[in-house]
């Protein structure tokens, strides 16, 4: 299962309910659309139409911010869930990106779901989970699938590391 956001306009918040965005846990990008249908449904009946703009989040976690009266925020730090929603909280002091080191992909395990980037002279970017799978190995390269299989991904990574 992964997070997914969706919203009804261009990703602009606003307070009149438009371009909002509706977080849900869901199996598939369509199972997300259903889910976040049936939530506005609850709020807006009526009969109408939508169309949604769904976005698949990688990190899952959460941060506290509180104020006094004089309105300046004070944040906790924030906890990664490492195992999405169905993982614990990760209480180890270090965040986990510096705990494990990137790799070359070439050295990246087949069929495990790990992270990737890509990280050349235009910078890191495209940070995600994967899995490598290799039609036959030795003769077709390998590919990098979403981990729940759907689609492999247009690019190639550089780098990986574990979960």
């Amino acid at each position: 299962m992964s997070y997914y956001a969706l919203t009804d306009s261009d990703w602009s918040w606003d307070d009149e309910y438009e371009g909002r965005a509706v977080v849900v846990h869901a199996d598939s990008p369509e199972e997300a659309v259903k889910i976040a249908t049936e939530k506005h449904l609850q709020e807006f009946p009526g009969a109408g139409g939508i169309t949604w703009k769904v976005a698949r989040l990688n990190l899952v976690g959460f941060q506290d911010a509180s104020w006094e009266d004089d309105n300046k925020p004070v944040y906790d730090e924030f906890t990664h869930y490492s195992g999405g929603i169905n993982g614990r909280p990760d209480t180890k002091a270090l965040p986990h990106d510096v705990r494990v080191a990137w790799q070359h992909i070439d050295t990246a395990p087949e069929g495990v779901e790990v992270m990737t980037k890509i990280d050349d002279e235009h910078g890191e970017r495209n940070v995600q989970s994967l899995v490598k799978r290799t039609r036959i190995p030795g003769e077709t390269r390998p590919m990098f699938w979403y981990p729940d299989g759907s689609t492999y991904v247009y690019y190639d990574p550089t780098h990986w590391r574990q979960l």
